[in-house]
C-alpha cells in the first residue's frame, strides 16, 4: 500500500492483515497454481435439494457453509449459483428462520447490478438453504491483503470505482419498498471489506439505526482502502469508535486530493446529521472529486491480484458443468411454500431488518 508518514495516535497503523505468530514456517493451504483435477473428474457432491445440486465448499463459518451449486431446470437449462447452507442449530431455530426468510424476501426485491441477487430460499427436511447469484470475483478484503503482500499501492481511482459501485448498490438497498410502495427502511449494518465482492467484470458490491450508519461504515472502508491501515484497533473499539477525532487519510497516504479527505471525514462524523443524507449524495461527491477507474481497469486489477484463486474457481465451475446430470429435476420447496408448508418451524412475519449483507455472499 502507499507508504505512510508517522500516523497520529488514534490511528492503528497495523496492516490490514494481522501477523500470525508461529514457531514453524507457515503451511499454505492454497492449491498449487494450475494443479487442478481433470475437468472430467466428478466434482464433490454434497447432496441435492430441490432443483439444486450442492458442490465444492467455498467458505465455512460458525453460521453456515457456502458452496458452489447448480440449478437444474427443464429442457437442459442450468445455472451455477452460490448456496449458503445453514448449520442445523440455526436452521431449527424458529425465530432465526422467521428473520432469515423475511430478510431473504426483502433482499429478493432489490434489483441492481451492484447487489448480488437472492434467488431462492429452500427447505429440505430440517435444513435451510439460501440460493444466490454466483459472482466470479474476490472480496475487497482479500484484494487489499494481496496488494499489501506484494507491496503494491492501490490506485485511488480503482478504490473510487469500487466505492461508487458499493454506494449505488447501498442506495438501492436503502430505497427498497414493499408491495404497496412503502419504504422498508432497510439498513445493511455490516459494511466491511469482507462483504464487498469485486467481480472480474470490474463491478462491485445508541440512536436508532438509519441509512447513515452504512455511510459511516463505508467511510471507514474507504479510509482503510486508501491508507492500507486499520482506522481503529480492536482494543476499546466500542468506546473509541465515535469518540475520537479521525485524521484525514492523506496524513497516512501521500498525494490524495484534499476533497477526498473531506468526503471521507464527512462520512465518519460521529454526528450522523453531518454525514451525507444518502449513499447517492456521497457517490456524487466522490465522482466529482476523482475520476473512477473503468470497469476494465478494475477487472484487470482483480485478475492480477487474485488470478490463482479465480482460476481455481473457474476450474471448479467447469468440472460441475462437464459432469452435470440433468436426468432428475425434483420440485423445489421455495420461500413462498416454506411460509405455508407443514414443517417443524413456525414462520411468522418479522420486523424488516438487514442482518444479512446484500452486497455479496453473506458471511458464514
Amino acid at each position: 500500500m502507499t507508504e505512510s508518514t508517522n500516523p497520529p495516535e488514534n490511528i492503528d497503523s497495523s496492516p490490514l492483515t494481522e501477523p500470525t505468530p508461529s514457531t514453524a514456517p507457515p503451511v499454505s493451504t492454497d492449491p498449487v497454481p494450475g494443479n487442478f483435477p481433470s475437468r472430467t473428474d466428478p466434482p464433490p457432491n454434497y447432496g441435492t435439494v430441490g432443483r439444486y445440486t450442492i458442490h465444492d465448499e467455498l467458505a465455512s463459518g460458525g453460521m453456515a457453509t457456502v458452496h458452489l451449486g447448480r440449478l437444474r431446470g427443464a429442457a437442459g437449462f442450468s445455472r451455477i449459483v452460490a448456496i449458503k447452507r445453514l448449520r442445523a442449530r440455526f436452521a431449527q431455530d424458529r425465530d432465526f428462520v422467521a428473520m432469515f426468510t423475511d430478510e431473504a424476501r426483502i433482499a429478493s426485491r432489490i434489483r441492481h447490478p451492484s447487489v448480488v441477487s437472492t434467488l431462492d430460499v429452500v427447505a429440505d427436511g430440517r435444513e435451510l438453504f439460501l440460493v444466490m447469484e454466483y459472482i466470479h470475483g474476490e472480496t475487497l478484503a482479500e484484494l487489499l491483503r494481496a496488494a499489501q503482500n506484494r507491496q503494491h499501492a492501490v490506485p485511488p481511482e480503482i478504490i473510487a470505482a469500487i466505492m461508487l459501485d458499493a454506494l449505488r448498490g447501498l442506495h438501492e438497498i436503502h430505497e427498497a419498498r414493499d408491495e404497496q410502495g412503502e419504504l422498508l427502511n432497510v439498513v445493511h449494518r455490516d459494511i466491511s471489506p469482507q462483504n464487498l465482492l469485486v467481480g472480474v467484470d470490474g463491478v462491485t458490491l445508541h440512536e436508532p439505526f438509519d441509512r447513515r450508519a452504512d455511510l459511516y461504515a463505508l467511510g471507514v472502508v474507504l479510509w482503510e482502502a486508501l491508507t492500507g491501515q486499520r482506522l481503529f484497533s480492536s482494543q476499546d473499539l466500542s468506546t473509541r469508535l465515535l469518540s475520537e477525532e479521525i485524521q484525514p487519510p492523506s496524513v497516512v497516504a501521500e498525494d490524495l486530493p484534499p476533497e477526498l479527505d473531506r468526503i471521507v471525514l464527512r462520512a465518519v462524523q460521529s454526528d450522523r446529521g453531518r454525514r451525507c443524507a444518502s449513499a447517492a449524495e456521497m457517490a456524487r461527491a466522490l465522482e466529482a472529486c476523482i475520476n473512477p477507474g473503468s470497469p476494465q481497469r478494475v477487472a484487470a486489477w482483480v485478475r492480477e491480484l487474485a488470478r490463482d484463486k479465480l482460476d481455481e474457481r473457474a476450474h471448479l465451475v467447469a468440472r460441475i458443468e462437464t459432469n452435470a446430470d440433468d436426468n432428475v429435476s425434483p420440485p423445489t420447496l421455495s420461500i413462498s411454500a416454506l411460509r405455508t408448508a407443514s414443517s417443524p418451524w413456525v414462520v411468522r412475519p418479522a420486523a424488516p431488518s438487514a442482518e444479512t449483507p446484500y452486497l455479496q455472499i453473506p458471511p458464514c
